[in-house]
């Protein structure tokens, strides 16, 4: 035997079966001659080399193996254990087997991964004179560019430990969509509570309320009362976003009645108004109002044509 020879009488059948007779068990992982199938005969001698005890640590869990062999990378394989690709060993698999020594298995996988992008692209805009004003069209559809970066992952147990970067590329350009933007100018009419109105456009605005009082100047202020154009802050002043309604601009505004723009304020911004009032007659705003603004039609300069798109209803 690998512990040493051991002598005794059994009846003749197997290696195994004697050896097991003998209390000397014979392990899967053992070396048995002759083979545990092998009738014996009166005086027969059997070889029995041990395996060796050892645990793996492998995925995550804790086995108890046994091999043969000299070297941690002899005793795995003898288990069924192989080492592939990157794979490695913990002792190495040149080190000294050892009885009941521990061996932490780990795999090692590499995959490649493409990633994608996306770059957003321009809108560029283009006057269009048999457009109507405030009406836009699509003149060719924008396309998003496409940026491809290959990465190397190493894995190790299926978790990832490292990402590089191996090439990138663009796979396809950003193309600026067309939009064109109506500049063609209606005069209409129109019968309302106050009397017949001519105007050139409507806006859809969030129309507030102030006074004179609640402009937030301090009746000491010099400014007090008054509007961003020097005027009397009363009823019948708006309040506007310059970039939107030019200043001196005549409008009617449904509920309130005609205004002349006149005043800015800080929180007055896109398609916004702020009516104003006298102090003792305030009424508070805050609704979304299509709003008339009227002739005449200011020169072709002084027009904003594409407004912006805020606040929103």
């Amino acid at each position: 035997l690998h512990e040493g020879s051991l002598l005794g009488r059994v009846s003749l059948s197997g290696s195994a079966d004697a050896l097991s007779a003998l209390a000397a068990p014979v392990y899967k992982a053992d070396s048995l001659w002759p083979g545990s199938g092998v009738p014996l005969s009166r005086g027969s001698s059997l070889w029995l080399q041990r395996s060796v005890p050892f645990v793996l640590l492998a995925g995550g869990e804790r086995i108890q193996l046994r091999g043969k062999g000299v070297t941690v990378g002899e005793a795995l394989a003898s288990a069924g254990i192989y080492l592939l690709g990157a794979d490695y060993s913990d002792p190495a698999p040149d080190t000294p087997l050892q009885p009941f020594m521990t061996v932490s298995l780990s795999r090692v996988q590499e995959r490649v991964e493409i990633e994608q992008r996306t770059t957003s692209y321009q809108t560029v805009w283009q006057p269009d004179p048999d457009l109507e004003l405030d009406q836009t069209r699509v003149v060719r559809q924008g396309q998003e560019g496409i940026d491809l970066q290959r990465y190397k992952v190493v894995l190790i147990n299926g978790k990832p430990v490292s990402r590089e970067l191996q090439d990138q590329w663009t796979k396809q350009q950003p193309m600026d969509q067309q939009m064109a933007y109506g500049t063609k100018v209606i005069v209409r009419q129109l019968q309302t509570a106050d009397g017949p109105i001519e105007y050139w456009r409507i806006l859809h605005v969030l129309v507030t309320s102030y006074s004179a009082s609640t402009a937030g100047q301090a009746p000491s202020s010099p400014h007090y009362g008054f509007t961003r154009t020097g005027k009397q802050a009363q009823t019948g002043i708006v309040a506007v976003d310059p970039g939107v309604i030019a200043l001196g601009t005549r409008l009617y505004v449904p509920g309130y009645g005609f205004g002349l723009a006149e005043d800015t304020g800080g929180g007055i911004l896109g398609k916004h108004i702020d009516v104003c009032y006298n102090d003792k007659d305030l009424v508070p705003w805050y609704r979304w109002v299509d709003i008339y603004l009227l002739t005449p039609v200011p020169p072709e300069g002084a027009i904003r044509y594409v407004l912006p798109n805020w606040p929103r209803p």
